[in-house]
């Protein structure tokens, strides 16, 4: 009953604290070919691959329920690389559906132009501008999206000083974006960043911690193997996810928690973090969910279950 309880609960927060709009959502693979025709044609490399974007920590300032429920410290953002243009894999941002699926054109049309300025509000500012100009028929899109979005902006009022700086640049930005090409950016005026404008492209975020991997051979498969007729094999979702190469642990580097005084007693020793997890619940995914990054290695024993993931893996 507890158990059920608390799913309810959190389905509810949950729900309360979301500010997306489900029942008017947009998939990337509803729109990819769309997305990639339009990319295309105005001119964006013919190589570059269409991806689902992962989720990334954003050090935004939450609400009330976003802090109960424990959501909002990351988000989709649309990037772009010299090998990809990573979108959302869902938007759900407008109450309207057309409005989110020509979100996902805009991304793809602002992508079509090289960044100009490290500073990403010039950058995209630029980029708004070059893009109305070259082509007056995407003006009317843009306005409707960047009309939709500015209602949902933060109202001034309720910022603090350094906070309502950095809003005012970016609504200015939204609504005149050739206004914005020469500003610059506040200096450390607030501990949080901004609210994130689904209209623009963002900077990759930074690789951190990737550990060089030996290389070894792959571990030899038996068909025959009793062991590997019963593993269980699970489809995972579409989410891209942070990844790294790391060395496989050696069981030796878990966290002991005890009392000095108490450090030849066999019950005060409790072993509170596990190098690895194995269990046969259906739970894997869920623990992929609640890790900002995936550390990837190579083990040459055969695994009590496997799943399918989307990994943003370095070359």
């Amino acid at each position: 009953m507890e158990e059920y309880v608390g799913q309810l609960w959190h389905r509810f927060i949950t729900n309360a604290a979301s500010k997306e709009y489900p029942e008017a959502a947009v998939l990337l693979d509803d729109v990819r070919v769309s997305v990639g025709i339009l990319f295309r044609a105005l001119g964006g490399d013919a190589g570059l691959q269409i991806v689902n974007s992962f989720k990334t920590n954003y050090a935004t300032k939450r609400n009330l329920l976003q802090r109960i429920a424990g959501t909002g410290k990351q988000v989709e953002l649309a990037t772009r690389n010299a090998d990809q243009l990573s979108l959302p894999e869902r938007i759900a941002i407008f109450p309207n559906k057309k409005l989110n699926r020509d979100l996902y054109l805009w991304l793809a049309v602002l992508a079509t132009i090289d960044d100009v300025s490290a500073y990403w509000l010039v950058a995209n500012s630029q980029k708004t501008v070059n893009l109305l100009q070259h082509y007056p028929g995407l003006r009317s899109r843009y306005q409707r999206l960047s009309k939709a979005h500015l209602i949902q902006r933060p109202k001034l009022d309720t910022l603090t000083k350094g906070e309502r700086e950095q809003e005012k640049q970016i609504q200015m930005a939204l609504q005149f974006p050739e206004d914005m090409l020469s500003a610059l950016p506040p200096e450390q005026l607030s501990k949080y960043a901004p609210q994130p404008v689904p209209l623009w492209l963002y900077p990759l975020p930074n690789q951190t911690g990737v550990i060089a991997q030996k290389k070894t051979e792959p571990p030899e498969i038996n068909e025959n193997d009793e062991q590997n007729e019963q593993c269980k094999q699970r489809e995972g979702d579409r989410k891209r996810r942070k990844a790294e190469r790391a060395d496989m642990p050696n069981g030796k580097s878990g966290l002991l928690s005890f009392r000095m005084e108490a450090l030849f007693s066999w019950s005060e020793y409790t072993k509170v973090d596990r190098t690895t997890e194995e269990d046969d619940d259906d739970n894997a995914v869920q623990a992929a969910d609640d890790m900002d990054m995936l550390s990837i290695a190579q083990d040459d024993k055969k695994p009590p279950s496997k799943l399918k993931f989307d990994l943003d893996l370095p070359s």
